[in-house]
Order: C-alpha cells, then structure tokens, then sequence
C-alpha cells in the first residue's frame, strides 16, 4: 500500500496524536521555532507567523504531490502541539524522517513515541522500506533517540561547516503478523 494513495493519515497513539498542522498551530510553532534550543540544531529558521503559516497551507499539496508528510505531534493530556514530525519520501520506499519538539517536552518520551508510530504506520504499509534520519554530531540527544531505535549510522557529511550524521533503518513487515492476521 502507498502511504499518499489514501487521506492525509492520522495516527494514533497512547498520548499523542500524529495529525496534519492546522491554522490554530501557528502560536505553538512560532514558539517551537523561535527557541534557541530549537534554533542550534536548525537549517531552516520560520521568523515571522507569516511564513509559518505558509508552512502549514503547503502541506496538503506536498502529500498530494507524494512529496512529504507534515504531522503535527499533539499530546492527547492537553491537546497541546509539542512538535512536529516530517516524513519526506525519496522513492524507491525509502524515506527521510525529521522532526523537532518543543524543548519543554524532551527528555519525556513524546519523541520516541511519535518515532515509533511512524516506523509502525511504515511498517503496516509497506513489505520492506528504508527511513532515515539526518542529525547534527553535536546533536547527542538526537543520536540516542536513533540508537535506540535501532538505527545504524551509516554516514557522515559536512555542510556549511556543521558536521552532519545520517542513521538508517531497514523496516520489514514482521511475518508472524502477516501469517495470522485475518
């Protein structure tokens, strides 16, 4: 199954939801993309609500396009928008995975959730597919999250000066599960 041959996917999980981003996100992602902790891991800065908001209306022609998949990671508790995921597809059932949370929320288990849900909706989609994830060296905490979820560093680049990692994994459908699902 193609992961952009259905609606925009929703997923859900014990805390979190995985949902698309929506006009009413635009004070939390100026927020999360305002914050110097934010700020030191990224490549693309969002100064003004503007261009946020540009951010949010191209997601839907992005999946259309089988470009990428914008989730926005809102914690059930409170309805809050901690962070946000992006699923970017190279073809060939390989895809990059990138993503930040709100630096209120690290440290507490919502990002490895939201991973995990991800490579799950993977997994239920597709025989076999690759995802991988590019983070900074500096980036420890990015690198442990991979780690722990099994990810390989399986290269290493250089751009602007910042050195940069990428971590792969290789995600097959588990065939006992496909041996007795009804």
């Amino acid at each position: 199954m193609d992961i952009f041959s259905s609606d925009y996917p929703v997923i859900q999980t014990k805390r979190l939801a995985l949902r698309p981003l929506e006009n009413r996100d635009l004070a939390s992602l100026y927020e999360l993309y305002n914050s110097p902790d934010t700020q030191a891991f990224q490549s693309k800065h969002y100064y003004s609500v503007e261009a946020l908001g540009q951010y949010i209306s191209g997601q839907t022609n992005a999946f259309r396009s089988k470009e990428k998949i914008m989730w926005g990671i809102e914690r059930k508790a409170d309805g809050k928008l901690i962070g946000v995921r992006i699923l970017y597809n190279d073809g060939n059932q390989t895809f990059e995975i990138q993503g930040d949370t709100r630096t209120e929320f690290w440290r507490q288990g919502y990002t490895k959730e939201a991973y995990r849900a991800i490579i799950d909706f993977l997994k239920k989609s597709y025989e076999k597919c690759t995802v991988y994830g590019k983070v900074q060296a500096q980036n420890i905490g990015a690198k442990r999250l991979l780690e722990s979820l099994e990810f390989t560093q399986t290269g290493m680049h250089q751009n602007n000066g910042i050195t940069f990692l990428t971590y792969t994994k290789e995600i097959k459908k588990n065939w006992i599960s496909k041996v007795f699902s009804v």
